[in-house]
């Protein structure tokens, strides 16, 4: 984890400020809360993120949200990083499953045809690994034009 000021001058450097919530859900607390951290530390030990914030809320028990469970446990947390341009975010967001996410900085992204281009390869690659594991992600065609 680095201090705020060295966040700041990244950013000033020109890289990304993100605010990310992730989730965690288990039948069992201690499952949600274990995996909720290791997957927080792993974020925090990746070389293209910058951790500079993390605010754990206290795990919170649900009842019968799914049937056949009388209760689960929940916990989220709230983490601001900084990352050095927009395709590493994709990354990071195909490769972490941030509930939510905000570009914080700057106010206004300018990408050249490279790096628009390296953006939805990234896509483009997470959808062929959901296809060939079977998760969905087929290719498919809709609109005009479609059915002929």
């Amino acid at each position: 984890m680095i201090e705020k000021e060295q966040a700041d001058v990244k950013v000033r450097e020109g890289w990304l400020r993100i605010w990310a919530g992730f989730e965690s859900m288990a039948i069992v607390q201690e499952t949600a809360t274990v995996a909720l951290a290791e997957l927080i530390e792993k974020l925090d030990e990746d070389p293209r993120v910058k951790v500079y914030k993390k605010d754990f809320s206290e795990p919170q028990r649900i009842e019968k949200l799914v049937k056949g469970f009388d209760e689960a446990f929940s916990q989220a947390v709230k983490v601001e990083f900084v990352v050095k341009n927009l395709d590493e975010l994709v990354d990071v967001v195909i490769e972490y499953g941030p509930s939510s996410l905000e570009i914080l900085e700057p106010k206004e992204i300018k990408l050249n045809t490279a790096e628009a281009q390296s953006v939805i390869n990234s896509i483009a690659a997470m959808m062929h690994r959901f296809a060939e594991a079977g998760l969905g992600g087929a290719v498919f065609v809709t609109g005009k034009g479609a059915n002929q």
